[in-house]
Formats: structure tokens, C-alpha cells, sequence
């Protein structure tokens, strides 16, 4: 990340456990277990409004240069930085795709059983749990951008192998199906770090905060399209989604080596660290 600003929160993991809880509610099947996980929905909510009022204070100031226009306006003729937004929320997308899709893939795309998804998606919550630190370790010095297409790639690899899948052929579509899986979480491990630091880094330090806030849009955006995307296409073709996805994650790594030559080099690559004194 940049110097001067921290990790912030990723709906990867999120997704990940309420897909995980999204599988079980499936496999049961009961109204009154929707009722409560809908219950229990509320009071984490509530119980985090009164945790962020009780404890979460403001820290201090950094002091920048102040930029002689630093409005939305401002932010709306930066063309790189809205190409970068345009081009996350083909990203965002694919990352949600897991948790939305995942169950109407294995009951009615293959015919698997319902405890299958909730295998797959707590697979994957504890991959990214336990792999995150060391993977943005090892993609440091690496251009973000070229992290970024190579987490594209992947997400286009697995949206391939879910396009292939068909019911009542068990002995190959679960290796397959796992297989992906397994690409996409790589995908995610890449993307989220590399995503946010690129932003992060190519936001005038000034107007940082507002920068950050217009780029979790992407990811706003992505969640309410997400379902309507996948159930429409599905609805035409099993495959239909996933070969619609995996050519908007190709499409965009061209545009992301177009929006590279116009992205600043303070953003390509995380600083070199200093040594201590």
C-alpha cells in the first residue's frame, strides 16, 4: 500500500461468508431458518451502528497540499482515474460471482449435492484468510497493474471451466469445479491488494478520501448488477454468464495496459521501503 494510508476492507471475505451461509440456508431448506438468518442479519447490523458510534473516533489530520480544485467535479474529469473505475467494477464482478452463482451452479448446473457449495465457499474463506498477508508480500515490487491483468486472466480461466460444466458427469466436473475454484481465489488473493493500492496511490493525496469513496462505487455497482447478470444469462444458457464474464475480464486487460501508460509511476509499484534508522 502507499505510504501514509492503510489496508481498507475488502468484500472478499465478506462475500465469501455470507455465500458460506448462503449454501447452508439452501441445504435446509426451511422457512424458519430464513427467518433467522434474516434475524440475525438486523442485529449485526445494529450491534455494528453501536459499535462504530461508541468506539470508532477520527484519527488526525495529515497535512497535504491543498489542490487548487479538489471537488467531484475535479474527480470527474480525471479520465484515468474513472477508466480504472470502470474497469474494477469488471473485477468486482467477477468477485461476487462465486457467492451469487455458486449454489444455482451445483443444484442445477451439475446436479451436485447442496453441501458442496458451502464446501467450496468455506474453502475458499479460509484461503483468503490465511493467504492474504503472504501473497501481498510476494507481489511487492511487482507493477499493480500487471498483477491486475494477471488476477483477470485467472477469473477468465474459471469463468471457462464453469462454462464446460454439465450435470450427471461426476467423475470430471468436480475436479474441474474445485480446480476453478481454486483459480478464482488466486484471482481474488491478487486482485484485492493490487486493486486498492493502485487507487489508493493514483488519488491525489489531497482528495484521497473522496477518490477512495467514488472507487468503492465500482463495487456498489457490481453487487446490485451481479444477480441480475448471472439469472438473466443463465436463463438463456448454463454457460451463457461465465463466457460473458470471461470476455469482459479479457477485454479489460487490454484496457488495462491503455490505462497504464496514463496512470502515474508513483502508482505502478509500491515504494521501496526505508530501511530502519
Amino acid at each position: 500500500m502507499t505510504p501514509g494510508t492503510r489496508s481498507p476492507t475488502r468484500p472478499q471475505g465478506r462475500l465469501a461468508a455470507g455465500g458460506l451461509v448462503t449454501g447452508v440456508v439452501v441445504s435446509d431448506g426451511r422457512e424458519a431458518t430464513y427467518r433467522a438468518v434474516a434475524y440475525a442479519a438486523a442485529a449485526c447490523f445494529t450491534i455494528a451502528a453501536v459499535l462504530i458510534t461508541a468506539y470508532v473516533r477520527t484519527g488526525p489530520r495529515h497535512a497535504h497540499e491543498p489542490l487548487e480544485r479538489s471537488g467531484y467535479a475535479t474527480l470527474l474529469r480525471d479520465r484515468p482515474f474513472l477508466g480504472l473505475i470502470a474497469l474494477n467494477s469488471v473485477y468486482a464482478l467477477s468477485s461476487m460471482m462465486l457467492g451469487v452463482a455458486l449454489p444455482t451452479v451445483v443444484l442445477i448446473g451439475i446436479e451436485g449435492p447442496a453441501w458442496l457449495t458451502s464446501a467450496l465457499l468455506a474453502g475458499n474463506a479460509v484461503l483468503i484468510a490465511v493467504l492474504s498477508a503472504p501473497v501481498v508480500a510476494r507481489l511487492t515490487g511487482f507493477r499493480r497493474t500487471r498483477s491486475i491483468m494477471a488476477a483477470a486472466a485467472l477469473w477468465a480461466v474459471w469463468c471457462v471451466s464453469l462454462a464446460v460444466l454439465v450435470p450427471g458427469q461426476p467423475g470430471w466436473v468436480l475436479p474441474v469445479l474445485v480446480g476453478g475454484t481454486l483459480l478464482f481465489t488466486a484471482a481474488e488473493l491478487v486482485h484485492a491488494p493490487m486493486s486498492m493500492g493502485l487507487a489508493a496511490a493514483a488519488a491525489p493525496p489531497a482528495a484521497r478520501g473522496r477518490y477512495l469513496a467514488t472507487f468503492q462505487y465500482s463495487f456498489t455497482i457490481s453487487s446490485i448488477i451481479a444477480p441480475a447478470f448471472f439469472t438473466t444469462l443463465f436463463e438463456l444458457a448454463s454457460a451463457a454468464p461465465w463466457i460473458a464474464l470471461a470476455l469482459l475480464n479479457i477485454a479489460s486487460i487490454g484496457g488495462m495496459l491503455l490505462l497504464e501508460r496514463c496512470l502515474p509511476d508513483r502508482a505502478l509499484r509500491e515504494p521501496a521501503s526505508r530501511p530502519p534508522p
